[in-house]
């Protein structure tokens, strides 16, 4: 398995993730990603999904950047939800 941690660290980096209000999640997913590291695949099954949600709502991932308002990843078609939920949120934020 690929070292979950520098590989997030990277990501985190790429985003700019750097407003103190992201500070807790990042953490979080910090410490699932070390101990997917830690502990190897055998634990996939569960912190797999735990450390996906964090990076969900980090935007690190094509679902997440739809939310924010941004573009999906090429070629993976979006969620019809999420973007009735984007646009939703934006006739709220008005």
């Amino acid at each position: 398995m690929a070292d979950m941690l520098v590989e997030l660290n990277k990501a985190i980096d790429a985003a700019g993730l750097t407003d103190p209000r992201f500070a807790a999640t990042i953490e979080l997913a910090r410490q699932y990603a070390e101990l997917l590291d830690e502990v190897g695949v055998e634990e996939l099954p569960k912190v797999g999904p735990l450390l996906l949600s964090a990076l969900d709502k980090l935007g690190l991932t094509a679902t997440g950047k739809l939310a924010k308002g941004g573009e999906p990843d090429a070629g993976k078609p979006a969620n019809p939800l999420d973007e009735l939920r984007r646009k939703r949120e934006q006739r709220n934020a008005s």
